[in-house]
């Protein structure tokens, strides 16, 4: 529905991306977006406005991570995530914040938001470089627990956990 790649092609993707990345010991940073008060947004336009919203966040999200060398995919629901493979935690925050910016720019109007009176999303990221052992879930969770923590903080914001030295 939203023209960009589905969970399981994400899982895939991150699965190979993750082992790829492990090799050459790099920093790999994963993202997750969500998008806030959807359920308001669906409430108050109702559920063809709602897809239509998701595909328009899911295009201009795919836009941002390609720029910063990344894949986007829709991971469920409203919420979106990115793989950033060779990412630094400067360019992970950079890319996060670029996200949000575009996204909030798209300046699609939600005034049942207690966000913005446009649609708005929070994003988490985390980055580290994979260890022997390891795998990509434990980065993946790290992203969630920040989009949490971005979330709690008022939405429309970036969160990222940094696990690695620039």
């Amino acid at each position: 529905m939203t023209g960009i790649a589905n969970r399981r092609s994400f899982d895939e993707r991150l699965a190979s991306e993750w082992e790829r990345t492990k090799r050459q010991k790099a920093p790999f940073a994963v993202m997750m977006v969500d998008i806030d008060a959807f359920k308001r947004f669906n409430d108050t336009y109702g559920h063809q406005c709602g897809d239509d919203c998701l595909r328009k966040v899911a295009l201009s999200l795919e836009q941002t991570a390609k720029q910063y060398g990344g894949t986007a995919a829709r991971y469920g629901g409203e919420e979106f995530a990115v793989i950033l493979p060779h990412t630094s935690p400067s360019e992970a925050a950079a890319a996060a914040e670029a996200v949000r910016a575009n996204v909030e720019r798209l300046a699609i109007p939600h005034d049942s938001s207690p966000a913005a009176c446009v649609v708005t999303v929070s994003v988490g990221a985390a980055v580290a470089v994979p260890q022997p052992n390891e795998g990509a879930e434990s980065l993946l969770s790290l992203a969630d627990q920040a989009l949490y923590r971005a979330k709690q903080n008022g939405r429309n914001r970036t969160e990222v956990a940094c696990f690695v030295r620039e």
